[in-house]
């Protein structure tokens, strides 16, 4: 990985905390910016579900920014080898991806996620999404509508991103940007897998429903009453599904 990041399977396996450069989504053919979210959005929720599967843990909070990356610079001249969006090994990471990851890896706070970083998508002037004005441009307009999504129109409490700021700006002059989400995982989750032959499904629907209809409790202090009607043929098939169910939780 260049730089000194890690794969994404790393990330997910949990045996390093580094930045993934590897789990890009293309975003070289589309026509416009909101496609070009579109696409972006559905990578998080890949990686979410990934690192979920991966780490048994969900992801608490997690953070959306931009930055930049070039090619390695040429020997005896004033210039970078060019940028391929698709191989991160052309990628020079050091000025950027890893200086934003050694940022918020190193900030104990809650507006910063810290158990691993993912580059989501690259923004060179060969895709620049609605010819807008320039590559940065066109990144920030990417982090802008990723953000709007987060934290407007889905509310999500976990995003630490606390405004649309643009940041710091090296006036375009990167050969390209990078838009990426760095992550912080809850605690483990308890994964229970339970059989249940098919003719035993509506019983222990209806058991559980009449339960879940009654839980309207709004106040501490009260002691809620529940009754439940189940048929006698029916109890075995109940307490057995329910003394398996307590037998995970060990």
């Amino acid at each position: 990985m260049p730089g000194g990041g890690c794969s994404f399977q790393e990330l997910c396996e949990g045996t390093k905390e580094s930045y993934a450069c590897d789990h890009t989504v293309d975003i070289s053919n589309v026509e416009t910016l909101t496609e070009a979210r579109d696409r972006v959005i559905w990578n998080i929720e890949n990686i979410f579900k990934a690192l979920t599967r991966g780490r048994n843990r969900e992801v608490k909070e997690f953070y959306i920014g931009k930055t930049s990356i070039r090619g390695e610079k040429i020997q005896r001249k004033d210039a970078y080898k060019e940028v391929d969006p698709t191989d991160p090994g052309t990628w020079v990471t050091t000025d950027g991806i890893a200086a934003r990851w050694q940022h918020h890896h190193g900030k104990p706070c809650r507006s910063y996620a810290r158990d691993g970083m993912v580059v989501l998508a690259v923004v060179t002037k060969d895709t620049i999404p609605q010819k807008l004005v320039n590559k940065e441009d066109s990144a920030f307009a990417l982090e802008q509508q990723l953000l709007h999504h987060f934290l407007i129109d889905k509310a999500d409490e976990r995003c630490g991103n606390k405004g649309f700021a643009q940041g710091s700006s090296d006036n375009d002059e990167s050969p390209a940007y990078v838009v990426y989400i760095t992550f912080s995982l809850g605690k483990e989750l308890l994964w229970i897998d339970i059989l249940i032959p098919y003719a035993h499904i509506p019983i222990i629907r209806n058991f559980f429903g009449q339960i879940l209809t009654q839980l309207t409790s709004k106040k501490a202090e009260e002691t809620l009453h529940i009754t439940c009607t189940v048929r006698c043929a029916d109890i075995p098939i109940i307490r057995n599904f329910i003394l398996e169910f307590l037998s995970h939780l060990t």
